[in-house]
């Protein structure tokens, strides 16, 4: 993953990940190098493969849909 700080803008970063790079753990990794506690991201990009999670009022759990494409 490659990063850099966006210009004009003290709080924004763009990552770039590669071919075969686990998001998750580059996000988690860059934000604790960064010490950043609370952030939001928006992705322009494909994935091999995910898991979309979301709230389950009803159960009170995270129902998680897998998408292999």
């Amino acid at each position: 993953m490659r990063s850099r700080a966006v210009s004009g803008s003290p709080s924004a970063f763009l990552l770039v990940f590669d071919r075969g790079d686990e998001i998750t753990e580059g996000l988690t990794s860059f934000a604790r190098d960064h010490a950043i506690t609370g952030a939001s991201f928006t992705a322009i990009g494909a994935c091999s493969r995910a898991v979309i999670a979301y709230w389950n009022a009803v159960t009170k759990e995270y129902e998680k849909l897998p998408i292999p494409e």
